[in-house]
């Protein structure tokens, strides 16, 4: 049996991988596509995803903005117990996109990181 994995580039982009009986990381699996599954283009659940849309505007409250956004697309992982902590930093990063670095830390204690960038107009 083989399962889907997504891990990160050196540029934090996700690269998926198909592996042999290894699940990958369900915390790191769940952020990566909370952050790249628009909300409501998921057919089997509307609601699942990151409400950012493409064009964004970039201001000075956009960071606080984004990190409410991805509470909100991260949520049901503490619903399915997946997530036991989350920090969350936004911060512009040139003209249009910001810099985005989630900490997790799984029920077990594992900590869990991930660094990508998010566009915006």
């Amino acid at each position: 049996m083989s399962d889907l994995n997504i891990k990160t580039d050196d540029k934090g982009l996700p690269v998926l991988e198909l592996g042999k009986g290894l699940a990958g990381d369900p915390v790191l699996n769940g952020i990566i596509l909370s952050i790249n599954i628009p909300k409501g283009t998921w057919w089997y659940d509307l609601s699942f995803g990151l409400d950012w849309p493409k064009n964004q505007k970039l201001t000075a409250r956009s960071p606080d903005i984004l990190k409410e956004r991805l509470r909100q697309a991260l949520k049901w992982m503490f619903a399915a117990r997946l997530l036991a902590s989350l920090e969350i930093e936004a911060e512009r990063s040139g003209r249009n996109r910001m810099g985005l670095r989630i900490s997790a830390t799984a029920p077990d204690g594992r900590e869990v990181k991930y660094s990508t960038f998010v566009g915006v107009s």
